[in-house]
């Protein structure tokens, strides 16, 4: 029974480094596209409040934006990063029945939220 334990936890740590390395690969191939679309301030918005914890109050004073802008950018950010796993699963070979569940839970594992 302990080594059955150990095995299952050697297994989702390393379920878990993978979908950290998927998710950072995908975040810097996001928010590079982000940049290059002109919409940096939707990236620099969901840093600030999914990797640095910044509260929406928060980010309106040092953003000068409406919590509703700040949704929406959050909202723009999550959708796209979801999208580009999905992307990245599916050469993975993840049926397409998983892809939204198992994107969904890559992101949880790596930022700990979503912003849908």
């Amino acid at each position: 029974p302990a080594d059955a334990a150990h095995e299952v936890d050697a297994v989702a740590a390393l379920e878990r480094a993978w979908a950290e390395g998927l998710v950072q690969a995908v975040v810097k191939e996001v928010s590079d596209a982000l940049v290059a679309e002109g919409r940096a301030q939707a990236w620099q918005v969901f840093r600030r409040r999914a990797i640095d914890g910044v509260t929406i109050e928060a980010l309106e004073g040092e953003k000068g934006l409406k919590s509703f802008e700040i949704h929406a950018m959050l909202k723009l950010v999550s959708r796209r990063l979801r999208q580009q796993i999905e992307v990245e699963l599916r050469r993975e070979g993840v049926s397409e029945a998983s892809l939204r569940d198992a994107a969904a839970q890559a992101l949880r594992t790596s930022i700990g939220e979503s912003f849908d």
